[in-house]
């Protein structure tokens, strides 16, 4: 943003006056009102493997041994525990399926004998989740049927094993703990409210982004909501779906504003989800900052044209129906003042702001009419000008350069990628304010977060 700021002034640091006992009438101020851009809808994929949440769950459930105890009969001994195989998940719209598989240790007493067999039976619970107005999931798990994996078999003497008992009993032992298991599993590892809350907390305050331009960018969320959970056979995904109306503001300070509340949650509709994101960043730099930026290059300088030369002793900036008024006080072969006006425009034909209309205020061409005509004759106006675009193109393209670096793998969290991809970088508008210079930048682009590595992601 300091390219840009100086891309403003740059114009005026040539034009070059004959001295006189008089001056230019200065302009009045005349500002507009600051207006906030169209809010920027941000889609943000969530992924979430299957295998991962498969593992987690089996991390729950991995010391789950319910015991030995009789059976029905009192002559079944049996002991269950969670067998070797692998817990596997299902997710159909606000459900999760899960296969659990039970292994038992089987004991029959027979009178003269007591053998012993092993089996394995799965059971299906189903998961219904409902997410509060906290945005808290909650899940509430029930069994729905059984189907044996391996069926014990005893046979000893014409007496075989009573299969519909051994069933019943480990139904009875394991449903209340599983179904604990993995509602606690979700509550606890799953934690929509405290992922969603201190992200929208953490978006609210600003972000120091060029220390060198003292550059800060506020996100500015107004609201958050989220696209009910689908899945395939490798993951369940579903939208964040952001709504703010972010701003760059230049300055030694980060910018204050007073929180927003944390919004209760909601769902996305279809017309909110969009695959690309649109951004339309509002930046703001003050005329002091502007100013000062400018001022580090030109402040002090001397420019010469043919046997005149002018020192720049001092710029000052502000705005009048919309225009930047640029006021340069030199000295030399002209001290005093003069002035310059041009109209900040968005050329859509070629994507770009230009100041096509840059030139001389009427008080300043009446002045110099009569005292130094020679500056308001030849092409140097418009070679800068052309520069000024040129110059503007190349910062363009040196923001483009550096968000694309920004957006390709970004760590917010261990296990948590952000990455992304940016399409197209353009300027919608601009206008002047009694605080500043706007300039509305609109971003578009595809935006995909990860989650990986649940299971590592555990607390201790």
């Amino acid at each position: 943003m300091r390219q840009i700021a100086f891309l403003f002034l740059l114009p005026l640091l040539f034009f070059n006056c004959k001295s006189g006992a008089n001056r230019p009438d200065r302009e009045e101020a005349l500002y507009q009102t600051v207006e906030d851009p169209e809010p920027s809808i941000v889609a943000i994929p969530l992924r979430i493997e299957i295998k991962e949440l498969e593992e987690l769950i089996e991390q729950q459930t991995a010391d789950l041994d319910l015991g030995e105890a009789a059976g029905e009969d009192r002559k079944l001994d049996l002991k269950v525990s969670k067998a070797d195989e692998p817990i596997k998940i299902e997710v159909f719209n606000e459900q999760i399926r899960y296969r659990v598989p039970l292994k038992l240790d089987i004991a029959y007493d027979l009178g003269i004998a007591k053998p012993k067999a092993e089996g394995i039976l799965a059971l299906d619970f189903r998961s219904e989740f409902k997410i509060d107005s906290s945005w808290r999931l909650a899940t509430q798990t029930k069994l729905i049927s059984h189907e044996w994996i391996d069926e014990p078999k005893i046979n000893v003497a014409g007496i075989s094993l009573p299969i519909t008992s051994v069933a019943n009993y480990a139904i009875r032992r394991a449903e209340g703990s599983v179904e604990r298991a993995i509602d606690l599993a979700v509550d606890q590892q799953i934690a929509l409210q405290t992922y969603v809350t201190d992200a929208w907390n953490q978006l609210q305050k600003p972000i120091m982004v060029s220390p060198e331009n003292q550059a800060w960018l506020s996100i500015r969320p107004i609201a958050l909501k989220m696209t009910p959970l689908s899945a395939n056979e490798e993951r369940i995904s579903a939208d964040i779906v952001l709504e703010a109306v972010p701003r760059l503001t230049f300055g030694p300070e980060a910018p204050s504003e007073l929180p927003r509340p944390f919004p209760a949650f909601a769902y996305a509709t279809s017309g909110e989800r969009d695959e690309n994101f649109n951004l339309n960043l509002g930046t703001s730099i003050t005329y002091a900052e502007a100013e000062r930026l400018a001022g580090e290059s030109v402040l002090n300088e001397t420019f010469t044209s043919g046997n005149r030369s002018v020192t720049v002793d001092k710029l000052n900036l502000f705005g009048r129906d919309g225009k930047l008024i640029v006021d340069l006080t030199t000295s030399g072969s002209y001290n005093g003042s003069i002035y310059l006006s041009g109209l900040p425009e968005y050329d859509t034909g070629r994507d770009r702001l230009s100041i096509d209309d840059l030139d001389f205020t009427l008080s300043t061409k009446s002045f110099l009419t009569k005292s130094a005509a020679w500056l308001l004759k030849g092409k140097l106006k418009r070679q800068l000008q052309d520069n000024m675009n040129e110059m503007l193109d190349d910062n363009l393209d040196d923001l483009r350069k550096q968000l694309e670096k920004e957006l390709k793998q970004q760590e917010l969290a261990q296990g948590i990628t952000l990455s992304g991809e940016l399409d197209q970088l353009g300027l919608s508008r601009t206008y002047l304010t009694r605080e500043g210079i706007e300039v509305v930048v609109k971003l578009t682009g595809r935006l995909d977060l990860d989650v990986q590595g649940l299971t590592q992601l555990l607390p201790e």
